[in-house]
């Protein structure tokens, strides 16, 4: 499931785009799939792919068969907790489409994540046909938690500009891509054309919307 997480995030460069892949929308996807078990401090965590036609649907307008809550982590990154009194719940598209049955594990721990250690961010610039890439590289100081799918980043006011995801196996991952602007067929990323600058700071989030704890802040380069 991490692996759908991080396929959802490639960013691909603007470009003159087949009429199909003109109509390319913003969709959402439940990522919490491979364990269907919360706990009971987390949720079900919510990112963005892209489709078309008949397969866009937008997550703001789910519901839940019990109360539910929708915490928007980053553009494009949201998670969806039950109410309290909860044991077991269903989450459905506006059109009534089921998105998944969960059931809430009250003995679960909370989450151990320890926060970023962000020791580089420096963005590069080149130029193609038509079209300006901008990439942000991030160097760590160690990697990230098993339990950790993807990172946020944060500017000075502590909020979120954008997340991407870790592949399944990260125990050694020290450097990777955070941002690349653009979108797919034409079709911009929840975060725009923006690229990261000035003093960042991260967290780590895990399969359930648990976040870690918020690194030091990094001054974008």
């Amino acid at each position: 499931m991490r692996t759908l997480l991080c396929l959802a995030l490639i960013a691909l460069t603007p470009h003159t785009a087949e009429p199909s892949c003109m109509q390319a929308e913003l969709t959402s996807q439940v990522l919490t799939r491979r364990d269907t078990r919360l706990p009971s401090d987390g949720g079900v965590l919510v990112g963005y792919t892209y489709a078309t036609g008949n397969d866009v649907d937008r997550d703001d307008t789910w519901t839940g068969s019990v109360g539910m809550t929708r915490v928007q982590l980053a553009p494009g990154l949201s998670m969806f907790r039950p109410a309290s009194s909860a044991t077991s719940f269903k989450l459905t598209t506006k059109a009534g489409k089921d998105r998944g049955s969960f059931t809430i594990d009250p003995k679960s721990a909370a989450t151990t994540m320890t926060a970023p250690n962000p020791k580089l961010l420096t963005s590069k610039t080149t130029e193609g046909f038509r079209s300006m890439t901008t990439v942000t590289t991030m160097k760590l100081g160690a990697a990230p938690p098993a339990d950790a799918v993807a990172i946020i980043a944060y500017d000075e006011q502590h909020k979120a500009l954008l997340y991407a995801s870790f592949p399944d196996t990260h125990d050694k991952l020290l450097e990777f891509e955070i941002d690349r602007t653009g979108g797919h067929c034409g079709t911009v990323k929840p975060t725009g054309q923006g690229v990261l600058a000035g003093k960042i700071t991260f967290a780590y989030v895990d399969l359930f919307g648990r976040l870690s704890p918020t690194s030091t802040a990094i001054t974008a380069r």
